[in-house]
């Protein structure tokens, strides 16, 4: 029998629960679905500074508690694990606050920080008092992928040689997704080149302008890429990923609803020559990746597993990029 963990989440807000209440999301979106589903947590209470977010949130979750104090949720409740879902430049001052208890494990949305420096200070942190680190972004720990990084490291389909990646705008709140899992499935991305940032439509996440771009880009497994990210409103929602190897192609589209596997074959109309045949759906078992990402957790404070999906030392890589990409001017530069 495994220990059961006591769980708290940090800022009651869309990402903290509010978007399972959307039924026309598929699958679980938040960390207190996520802690709920999970066999090994349970889910005991939540902080916010704002009355309102707290009431409606016990209207939902009635049976777990709510703290107008963090200092007092964290001294009555002692969670093992900790959600944070406050804003982005928030992150850095409340794990600060929250090293000083005996917590043992943080759940941070992403990104980590805007500043690499920041990122690195979280890190620190956590190592200096052993604190386990992981960073929501989920499609880590979702199998499609975690599936195709199998085919990728197999080479069933020979070298990966490119790699293109659409998605929205907003760099930080949401293109750095497929910047993490660019650098997850094809390493990390060491330069940058011929890129240009787009202004046209600049999101705006708590007073914060985030800035959409495109720019090709070379990982340490030389892979070459590009990355498009630009929408011109925020309804519009695009995550596709194209990968092209030496004896075929991978394509997601529809943010993972659809995948094809792609191989080489004789040509049906050109004699000597060889074409991609007909798209195969890649085949994985389904999960639902934030309980995937809870349960991974749990599993490294069992002992169980050596490491979460996406440690602090994974999600400041994608900052790192994106650092470089807004000092580029269009230039060739070199990720720190």
């Amino acid at each position: 029998m495994f220990e059961q963990y006591k769980s708290a989440i940090v800022g009651l807000g869309q990402v903290a629960w509010k978007m399972d209440k959307n039924h026309d999301r598929l699958g679980i979106w938040t960390h207190a679905e996520a802690y709920l589903r999970c066999s090994s947590t349970d889910l005991v209470a939540g902080f916010d500074p704002v009355k309102g977010e707290r009431e409606t949130f016990s209207d939902y979750y009635p049976i777990t508690k709510t703290y107008s104090s963090l200092d007092k949720m964290m001294q009555k409740e002692e969670p093992d694990i900790v959600s944070i879902c406050t804003p982005t430049a928030t992150h850095l001052d409340v794990i600060k606050q929250l090293v000083e208890y005996p917590v043992k494990a943080i759940f941070c949305e992403k990104p980590l920080h805007f500043s690499s420096i920041h990122s690195e200070s979280i890190i620190e942190l956590c190592e200096r008092k052993n604190i386990i680190l992981a960073v929501n972004y989920m499609r880590r720990w979702e199998n499609l992928y975690l599936k195709i990084k199998e085919l990728i490291d197999s080479k069933e389909l020979g070298v990966l040689k490119s790699v293109v990646g659409y998605t929205n705008t907003a760099l930080y709140m949401n293109a750095s997704h497929m910047i993490d899992l660019i650098i997850m499935l094809c390493g990390r991305i060491y330069k940058i080149y011929g890129g240009k940032i787009d202004d046209s439509y600049i999101r705006v996440v708590h007073g914060v302008q985030d800035y959409g771009g495109f720019f090709h880009f070379a990982t340490i497994n030389g892979v070459e890429g590009f990355l498009y990210a630009f929408c011109d409103d925020v309804k519009k929602h695009q995550f596709e990923i194209d990968l092209q190897f030496t004896n075929g192609r991978i394509v997601v589209t529809r943010d993972g609803l659809c995948h094809y596997l792609y191989k080489y074959e004789n040509s049906s109309s050109l004699p000597d020559k060889k074409d991609l045949g007909a798209g195969e759906i890649i085949q994985f078992i389904k999960n639902e990746r934030m309980v995937s990402a809870v349960n991974n957790i749990c599993q490294v404070l069992d002992g169980r597993d050596d490491t979460t999906e996406c440690t602090g030392r994974d999600a400041i890589e994608s900052i790192r990029v994106i650092e470089a990409f807004l000092d580029s001017e269009g230039e060739t530069i070199y990720v720190d």
